[in-house]
């Protein structure tokens, strides 16, 4: 497939003029449900990402998950959290099924730094985690939880800027989060986003930055962001010179009570997280 038909696949149902706003589209990653391109914003002049989500509505919690991310990326406003630029609107409104997120783009992420096994300055290990910590902050203050931090969901630059991306599994612990508390009766403003509604799941962060509480199935908040920012921490320190460890995640294992278990799980308990973590 030639670059023109790759680039009118990708926006197959897009208005004309919406997908008219963005050039020199490339596609750079694909996944289950998305395609991901890279293409300039005619209208800035700059680079910019494109995530195209096939069958939007074909399953209500997927959509649900997409929706909260869009809901949650409008309210925040910080140098190192991506940024949403906008929606390619679709040519129907009322028979789409596909949806284009445009954000930032960036060259790469901290996955990728951290399989490379490459050295990495001291310097630039605190640029990394400090820029970290600042866009948890500013999501921990508007009453958010990230509940997916993970390397490849820390976008890096070239330049060494740091953007944290994927709300997809985030949540608000907040009633009416971003919303002024509505009077009972009152008209409903359409211009206005509907409130999000606390609800906390325990199937959540890929297993090897996942905290404690999760994985008992215990209560939880805002602190199981800053245990998997520590996992984060512990194997960019791996990547400075002169390190003496390279033993790579934090708390690996392959199983992970109590999501894991299976007809065979007494076989495999040797490899559950907490087992392997305890050794």
């Amino acid at each position: 497939m030639d670059a023109g038909a790759a680039t009118d696949a990708f926006f197959e149902g897009a208005s004309p003029e919406g997908r008219a706003r963005y050039t020199d589209v490339q596609l750079i990653g694909q996944g289950a449900y998305s395609v991901v391109a890279r293409a300039t914003d005619s209208r800035k002049n700059m680079p910019v990402a494109i995530k195209r989500i096939s069958e939007v509505f074909y399953d209500a919690h997927e959509a649900k998950k997409v929706l909260r991310e869009i809901r949650l990326l409008r309210d925040f406003r910080h140098p190192n959290i991506i940024w949403l630029h906008a929606l390619v609107p679709p040519a129907s409104m009322e028979t789409f099924n596909d949806i284009w997120i445009v954000t930032d783009y960036m060259d790469g992420d901290l996955r990728r730094i951290i399989k490379s096994r490459r050295e990495i300055e001291p310097l630039k290990v605190r640029m990394y985690m400090a820029q970290l910590i600042a866009a948890l902050h500013h999501v921990h203050a508007l009453d958010s939880i990230h509940r997916d931090l993970k390397p490849a969901n820390v976008l890096v630059s070239r330049k060494g800027n740091l953007k944290l991306c994927d709300f997809g599994l985030a949540r608000t612990v907040k009633q009416n989060h971003g919303t002024e508390v509505e009077q009972e009766g009152a008209p409903v403003d359409p211009s206005k986003p509907p409130p999000l509604v606390p609800q906390m799941t325990n199937y959540v962060v890929t297993r090897w930055y996942r905290a404690p509480e999760i994985i008992l199935q215990q209560p939880y908040g805002a602190p199981v962001d800053m245990w998997a920012a520590g996992c984060i921490f512990k194997e960019l320190l791996e990547l400075m010179p002169g390190s003496k460890f390279k033993t790579g995640a934090l708390f690996p294992g392959r199983y992970c009570i109590p999501f894991s278990f299976d007809d065979d799980h007494k076989s495999r308990h040797r490899h559950d997280q907490l087992s392997v973590s305890s050794e």
